[in-house]
């Protein structure tokens, strides 16, 4: 997967609606700090992604549930 804004912003957005409609069904609040996790979860996420796929010297596709 390249590495650029799109990719984070477009799984960021996939996480943050699924975040959203379990918090509207659990009625819980505090969402601004869901969403800001959510953030700094997909970043990381990829980065240790293309780190591993630099250190094997192969693709790794990564799965989408």
């Amino acid at each position: 997967m390249p590495d650029t804004w799109s990719n984070y912003k477009k799984l960021s957005t996939e996480i943050r609606k699924k975040v959203l409609k379990m918090m509207f069904n659990s009625q819980t609040s505090h969402i601004g700090s869901c969403f800001s996790i959510v953030d700094l979860l997909v970043v990381l996420i990829l980065k240790c992604y293309q780190l591993i796929q630099k250190i094997l010297g192969q693709k790794i596709e990564i799965g989408s549930s």
